[in-house]
């Protein structure tokens, strides 16, 4: 009962603050976007992430705050892999691409788990 609270509430609060950060970003004239493209690399301590959209790799900063999805789960940055099909809602400011929210669409099959196989 707790988790589903504290899930809940973490939600409802995320919510909140990307409702703010788009009103901030309408407010100054800046724009919020959503790409989709897969994983090349992940660094969980850099916070960075490049990501290949249309054959061209574009580099995110992934602050702290920024929400990232897997399976409707929210996970930290390092269970991302490479070769994950991601959407990400971005925006561009002084020249840095920052990533708020990442949505793992299709993780990469090989990161899945496996069946145990019996041999006969």
């Amino acid at each position: 009962m707790r988790n589903r609270f504290r899930r809940l509430l973490c939600s409802v609060i995320t919510s909140h603050v990307m409702a703010e950060r788009v009103a901030r970003h309408r407010a100054t004239g800046d724009s919020i976007d959503e790409v989709e493209g897969r994983v090349l690399q992940v660094d969980p301590v850099g916070r960075e992430m490049p990501v290949l959209v249309n054959d061209t790799t574009v580099n995110f900063y992934v602050p702290l705050d920024c929400r990232i999805e897997l399976s409707g789960e929210s996970v930290r940055m390092r269970h991302l892999h490479p070769q994950d099909r991601v959407r990400v809602t971005f925006s561009v400011e002084h020249g840095v691409t920052i990533a708020h929210a990442i949505n793992v669409t299709c993780a990469n099959s090989a990161w899945q788990p496996r069946k145990a196989v019996m041999a006969c």
